[in-house]
């Protein structure tokens, strides 16, 4: 009998070498499990486990972020609201009620009828206008301490002083002011600094048809008043 192999040379030496190919598959199948194996490792325990790490961190920040935006909405309140009582204070100070004793102080110095008179005689002075308006408050200068709350106004006021000697003008002018700063008016009031800071310079007229020398000098005062006393001075 007469063999004849219709194998191609290349499976014939295959076969020649002992090499069976259930084995080469099976040898390949299990490359291949681990390689995926190996895949899901590096994927289950590196990038999964950073990503949950990572995950884990972003939580607690928001919570702390949470937790700080939370009391810096409470301070904003409490801002709030001491804005809105500074503001009523503010408001209810700047009622006719709490000026009484003020503008009573005022009228009295401008009619001569309180305790101060003017240094020279000659002259007399007239108020043409009068406005009172909040404003902000003086910077408390260095040497301050416990200065406490404050609120500020300006009181805008228009005088006119009518002398009789033309030659006596700047006279009638400084006495109104050293006597100004003299006054309980301006003394026991709060007002700023002295009395004649605001003053640019006066223009004397001498009216003809009255006999007397007129000079107008409208000023801008400072009155300060305190809300609270600090904690250091108090008894």
């Amino acid at each position: 009998m007469i063999l004849i192999n219709l194998l191609p040379p290349e499976l014939r030496r295959a076969r020649r070498s002992g090499v069976n190919p259930i084995v080469l598959a099976t040898a390949a199948g299990v490359v291949i499990v681990l390689g995926l194996a190996s895949i899901w490792a590096w994927v289950e325990f590196g990038r999964i486990r950073a990503a949950e790490a990572r995950l884990t961190q972003l939580e607690a920040d928001l919570v702390a972020a949470t937790a700080a935006a939370d009391k810096v909405r409470a301070v904003d309140k409490q801002i709030a609201d001491f804005e809105k009582l500074h503001a009523t204070i503010t408001k209810l100070i700047t009622r006719k009620v709490f000026w009484a004793r003020t503008i009573d102080d005022f009228a009295n110095l401008i009619a001569q009828t309180g305790e101060n008179r003017w240094t020279i005689e000659g002259y007399e002075v007239r108020c043409t206008s009068l406005a009172i308006t909040p404003k902000a408050a003086p910077a408390a200068g260095r040497g301050a301490r416990n200065a406490g709350e404050s609120v500020a106004f300006s009181f805008r006021a228009s005088f006119r002083i009518v002398g009789e000697r033309r030659d006596q003008a700047g006279d009638y002018v400084r006495s109104f002011f050293q006597t100004v700063d003299l006054s309980r008016f301006w003394r026991d009031n709060g007002f700023t600094g002295r009395s004649e800071e605001p003053f640019k310079g006066d223009s004397p007229q001498f009216k003809e048809n009255i006999g007397r020398v007129v000079t107008d000098l409208p000023l801008e005062w400072t009155r300060v008043k305190m809300l609270s006393v600090a904690q250091g001075d108090k008894k």
